[in-house]
């Protein structure tokens, strides 16, 4: 929205309806001038000179306005837009046994990080419903997060739950060709422990005798 003003009275020029042309046109045309830049919802359709001092850029003389000036009335439309950022997800869940030993490799910015490899089974079943095989899959996982407990508690054929995302490395093959190597960056990770069926299942049976045990009645 641009105000021009003669001296004695105020008109307002619709940017957006009469266009950047119209405007310039009409800013040409006053002897004086204050403009501003505001919402439509902010300034009504026509305003005086005293009312609009107060969203007004500036007030220069007509020979005192450069075209930089008049530039900054439209910034909002020659400028990039910024780029809208909508809700995404990232995450993956893996269940499965670590199989290969832990590396502890260094970054570029001189930290330690650790890499390995999950193997997931996944069980292969035809048609009508049947068991005809198993599947296994490898992903190799790096993780920057507690390195040393990793280096600690992470070890080969250790079960493990870990929650991440995954992430695409720019390759170059051996022919020459560029690809995408996946790999999964684990934020979270919980070892899973093997239970004891035979203890679990004696364990159970007591509690049951305690509890069905009859009271003892005098």
């Amino acid at each position: 929205m641009i105000i021009v003003s003669d001296g004695n009275s105020a008109v307002t020029v619709d940017v957006f309806r009469q266009g950047k042309k119209e405007a310039l046109k009409m800013l040409k045309t006053g002897r004086a001038l204050s403009y501003a830049w505001s919402s439509l919802n902010q300034i009504k359709t026509t305003l005086n000179l005293q009312a609009a001092r107060h969203v007004s850029v500036s007030s220069k003389c007509l020979e005192d306005v450069s075209q930089e000036d008049i530039n900054k009335l439209f910034a909002p439309d020659d400028r990039e837009q910024p780029r809208r950022v909508f809700f995404c997800m990232n995450r993956v869940e893996l269940i499965g046994g670590i199989a290969s030993d832990l590396r502890v490799r260094t970054g570029k910015n001189g930290k330690e990080f650790v890499s390995f490899s999950v193997a997931t089974n996944q069980v292969l079943r035809n048609t009508e419903g049947q068991r005809i095989g198993v599947a296994t899959e490898f992903h190799p996982v790096v993780s920057f997060n507690s390195v040393e407990m990793a280096k600690r508690e992470l070890a080969k054929g250790q079960r493990i739950y870990l929650s991440g995302r995954i992430h695409y490395s720019p390759v170059t093959l051996a022919d020459g060709g560029r690809a995408n190597r996946p790999t999964i960056v684990a934020e979270n990770y919980h070892i899973i422990k093997p239970i004891n069926r035979r203890n679990h299942l004696e364990e159970g049976f007591e509690n049951s005798e305690k509890n069905n045990a009859p009271e003892n009645v005098e």
